[in-house]
């Protein structure tokens, strides 16, 4: 279970032109415009609990999408999902938005959407995208399942021809 609070990962680290990865944060930094959230509703009753403020409050964000998945290697979502979010950054993005995406702490779920995005966009392996995400935020460890989900995700985009506009 990934633990809510945590010294070494309660700091947002930029990825990739104005895409950022965190763990919980006591508030939104600026000049994000959108957030994705991955933590699961009992994930955030707990932040609550140690003083942080609702996740779902997000004054002044221009979008935001709650999209939980939970940190448990034998519970990864689908491809399909991982596709669709990984689009919906690239979407925010492709408008201009800056985007945080965000899961407990920062180490497994968030930098696995991070990479997926990259992968999408400059059409990478999951191991260059995973290895651009460690240069910006070297606490990165997926779990075996997320991992694994990124190879399903680098062979999808590899089936796919090559589209103009990334």
């Amino acid at each position: 279970m990934t633990e809510v609070v945590s010294d070494d990962c309660d700091f947002v680290s930029p990825i990739s032109g104005g895409v950022f990865v965190s763990g919980l944060l006591q508030h939104w930094p600026t000049p994000i415009s959108a957030v994705l959230c991955l933590c699961t509703a009992q994930e955030m009753r707990r932040a609550r609990g140690y003083g942080y403020p609702d996740p779902f409050f997000h004054d002044g964000i221009e979008d935001y999408a709650w999209r939980p998945i939970p940190d448990d290697p034998a519970a990864v979502p689908s491809v399909g999902w991982l596709d669709e979010t990984a689009s919906l950054v690239h979407g925010w993005r492709k408008s201009g938005r800056r985007v945080l995406i965000h899961c407990a702490a920062g180490i497994s779920r968030s930098p696995t959407v991070a990479a997926a995005y990259l992968m999408r966009k400059f059409e990478w392996s999951a191991g260059d995208a995973l290895q651009h995400v460690r240069v910006g935020r070297p606490v990165v460890r997926p779990n075996a399942g997320l991992l694994h989900l990124l190879d399903q995700y680098e062979a999808l985009i590899r089936e796919r021809p090559a589209r103009a506009g990334r």
